[in-house]
């Protein structure tokens, strides 16, 4: 098993073990289920945020990434949008319909699983692909389609923050005050809850015209403490949420859940890969196998870190995630790896 694998494989491992000591804090009474919005606030607000600032700081995103700009937030947008217009007709519950929608437009793309995923995938490319790559990323292409993931996350955070908070207040029980979506978008990027935008603006800023990334922080590990840190984090807020029990009660969520995930959002993502290809300065392949890959990534935690910050129905939110995740790294990771 080579390195890039191993470390998947271990951060999958650490994964289920964070959401099941989450699990067993709320089913043996250690801790109140409403534990889980406090730890996952800090996770999002804090954790997240310096860990997206460093890994974009000592891996800035370069010219070559350019089009993520362009293309991942079509990727976030336009899944959602099917997710509504679909959801509407069968999801009679608002709730659980925002749940859906937001759950359309979060894969788990970065420092939980995508970036992991990338690494492990591309670190020994095919003999096609490594004919294809730019002199930069045939130094060392598995560490190059990690910082075209970590970028995308970073696109990914804005785009999220931009388009589907607004949409969290829209289905929230709160409601969103009859407020237009202009005012939705700005209240969004004021809210506490979108501090990693800063982080990854930050982080750039750091990259290109900064100072050097202290060694040091490579020396005692420090990305490495807070990716696992924000992992535990956010993992265990899930398992704080997650009812087993409950898991079977939504099947045709699930399907639907999956079936966005794992084809709509692939679908879209390629779409938008092929239509830059024809272009004058079209994207590297590298990059654009990137991009549909991670498109086609399980839920992200976002999917039930932004219900359960927005007061929607978390509970079922776990519940999605834990399906989709187990049915991506048990069937759809392996098979992958197998054709490659």
């Amino acid at each position: 098993m080579t390195g890039p694998l191993a470390a998947l494989v271990g951060f999958m491992a650490f994964a289920a073990v964070s959401t099941a000591v989450g699990w067993l804090t709320r089913t043996r009474g250690w801790a109140p289920e409403s534990l889980s919005r406090h730890v996952h606030w800090f996770t999002v607000v804090v954790l997240w945020t310096v860990t997206l600032m460093l890994v974009l700081w000592r891996d800035p995103p370069g010219a070559s990434t350019a089009w993520l700009l362009v293309l991942q937030p079509i990727v976030v947008a336009v899944p959602p949008l099917i997710a509504m217009w679909v959801g509407r007709r069968f999801v009679k519950d608002r709730s659980a319909l925002g749940v859906l929608v937001i759950s359309a437009g979060v894969a788990n793309t970065g420092l939980t699983l995508g970036m992991l995923v990338c690494h492990a995938f591309f670190h020994e490319p095919s003999p096609g692909l490594a004919a294809q790559l730019t002199p930069g990323e045939a130094v060392d292409p598995g560490r190059a389609a990690r910082s075209y993931a970590a970028a995308l996350v970073a696109v990914m955070v804005v785009a999220a923050i931009v388009t589907l908070y607004p949409l969290a207040r829209k289905f929230s029980p709160d409601g969103d005050g009859g407020e237009g979506v202009a005012r939705l978008v700005v209240r969004s990027l004021l809210d506490w809850r979108a501090m990693p935008l800063v982080g990854a603006a930050a982080g750039v800023a750091l990259g290109h015209v900064g100072p050097a990334f202290p060694q040091v922080f490579d020396t005692i590990y420090l990305v490495d403490v807070l990716i696992f840190a924000g992992g535990f984090g956010a993992y265990f807020g899930i398992g704080a949420r997650l009812r087993l029990g409950d898991t079977w009660k939504r099947p045709g969520l699930h399907a639907a859940a999956g079936l966005i995930r794992f084809a709509v959002a692939p679908a879209v993502a390629l779409g938008a890969v092929a239509l830059a290809s024809l272009t004058s300065a079209p994207p590297s392949e590298l990059l654009g196998r990137v991009l549909i890959l991670e498109a086609a990534m399980p839920l992200a935690i976002q999917a039930v870190v932004i219900p359960n910050l927005f007061h929607l129905d978390a509970r079922l939110a776990s519940s999605l995630w834990l399906v989709n995740t187990v049915f991506y790294c048990v069937v759809l990771l392996p098979l992958l790896f197998v054709l490659a």
